[in-house]
């Protein structure tokens, strides 16, 4: 799902301050430790993040906060 279609009224047009709130919230006082090995069409390294948590990206993808990566 998109942010551009929570439900959430208050997410519909922009997420980005909420997605900023939700990823510090998860990394802060942790160690974050990324590992990637490709790269996207645009030389973007694609990696996954992890602190206590094994996939953090996953978590914000979930929560409407960001969108996965699909090849």
């Amino acid at each position: 799902m998109r942010p551009s279609q929570r439900k959430d009224a208050s997410c519909r047009r922009d997420c980005s301050k909420a997605a900023i709130a939700a990823l510090a919230a998860r990394v802060e006082g942790k160690t974050v430790s990324c590992v990637g090995h490709e790269r996207d069409t645009y030389g973007r390294l694609i990696a996954r993040c992890s602190t206590d948590e094994p996939d953090i990206g996953a978590k914000l993808v979930s929560a409407g906060l960001a969108w996965a990566f699909v090849k």
